[in-house]
């Protein structure tokens, strides 16, 4: 059973080191890639402030209204995004905070000088000059505006980007461990092979060979060989109580047959002493009796001769 349900324990451990590895790996690729889309999110806010910026200006220098077509494309896409990009960091509150503040920023901008300098240009020739317009620019308000909102953003990125690195490393470390722990599984495999063959050896190899060793010892003449281990219940426990069992009745009936032929031989011994002892006593009687008639025979010849 130990042969059998290590080796599926040890495949069980691994498929679990694995999947728990490769689900951690996948949940922080996950991650990195969502920071990847959080960070390209943020560049596309900033180069939509960028173009209501140039925008502006490029309507506060010439006055065509065609400038205020990437003014307004920028307006709207920087407003979605930050929306949008808020509901991606969700779950960071502070992140979600910065955000909020830059919105805050970039909306006050657009109310207190993009709004005002581009009503300011459409009365440029007929209640304003445009040293008007200059005296506003040099002011130079815009640019604290959009320095406060780039300095919230760059925090923004700052902080994700530092999130990323941690997820990266990890990443790096969910899969060193990975790799630690299977070569630490299959060491261990080793080591219990290793256990397991010495085991076997111990348990089935020697007791397999001493068993093969008295069989060829008792089919050399040696009946009284027998099969010496400690009691075990498996397959070689019984062909050894087998064994033992046999060669005990083979050995029994050899000294049986042993027993009925010296018996045989005694009495054969005894039958020829009582043979012999009769042909001695008919010999004797022979004599004994050949004696008289010959006595007898002489007598009777010489009585045949006086006649």
């Amino acid at each position: 059973m130990l042969g059998i349900g290590a080796p599926i324990l040890i495949f069980i451990m691994l498929g679990i080191i694995v999947l728990n590895g490769i689900s951690l790996m996948v949940k922080t690729d996950e991650s990195v890639a969502h920071t990847h889309e959080v960070l390209t999110q943020s560049s596309n806010i900033m180069k939509s402030m960028v173009d209501m910026e140039t925008g502006m200006r490029g309507y506060l220098l010439s006055g065509s209204e065609v400038f205020l077509e990437p003014y307004q494309s920028g307006e709207r896409n920087t407003f979605r995004g930050i929306t949008l990009l808020q509901e991606l960091v969700s779950d960071n509150p502070p992140q979600v905070e910065l955000l909020e503040e830059a919105w805050e920023i970039i909306r006050s901008w657009e109310t207190e000088v993009a709004m005002p300098n581009i009503q300011l240009r459409g009365e440029i020739g007929l209640t304003r000059t445009m040293d008007d317009l200059a005296e506003v620019v040099r002011e130079g308000r815009g640019k604290q505006y959009f320095d406060q909102a780039r300095v919230l953003m760059n925090r923004f990125d700052a902080e994700e980007n530092r999130l990323m690195a941690i997820r990266v490393e990890e990443n790096e470390g969910t899969i060193d461990a990975l790799y630690i722990s299977i070569l630490s599984v299959f060491a261990f495999v080793v080591v219990l092979s290793i256990s397991l063959a010495l085991t076997i050896s111990g348990n089935i190899a020697n007791p397999l060979i001493m068993v093969t060793q008295v069989m060829h010892r008792f089919a050399g003449g040696d009946t009284r060989a027998r099969i010496s281990i400690k009691p075990r219940t498996d397959e070689i426990g019984i062909l050894a109580q087998t064994f033992n069992l046999l060669a005990q009745q083979l050995s029994d009936k050899e000294l049986q047959l042993l027993e009925e032929i010296k018996e045989r031989k005694e009495a054969e011994v005894i039958a020829t002493q009582a043979n012999q002892a009769k042909s001695s006593f008919l010999a004797a009687m022979s004599h004994e009796i050949r004696t008289p008639l010959n006595g007898v025979l002489g007598v009777a010849e010489l009585m045949l001769k006086t006649d």
